[in-house]
């Protein structure tokens, strides 16, 4: 029997770098950045746990700019 490692996808978010100025790369995670908002500083630590557990799981990680709609059926007012 084939033992299958949990697949993990977290959605994270394109702010995960904070006021960082210049490049960032993925390498560049774990910098010491500032962030704008608790919003942006819990995304990097739910993204900072997935990153500590990768050895022990297959992990993708989402880094969509804003996510906006209904969680009914997606729909939005307005797209600023």
């Amino acid at each position: 029997m084939e033992h299958k490692i949990p697949r993990v996808v977290y959605v994270s978010t394109a702010y995960v770098c904070g006021n960082w100025k210049g490049v960032w790369r993925e390498e560049d995670f774990f910098l010491g950045q500032e962030f704008k908002n608790c919003y942006e500083q819990s995304k990097w630590l739910g993204e900072a746990y997935v990153r500590e557990q990768a050895a022990n799981l297959e992990t993708v990680i989402l880094r969509p700019s804003i996510i906006v709609g209904r969680s009914s059926d997606g729909r939005t007012d307005s797209f600023e």
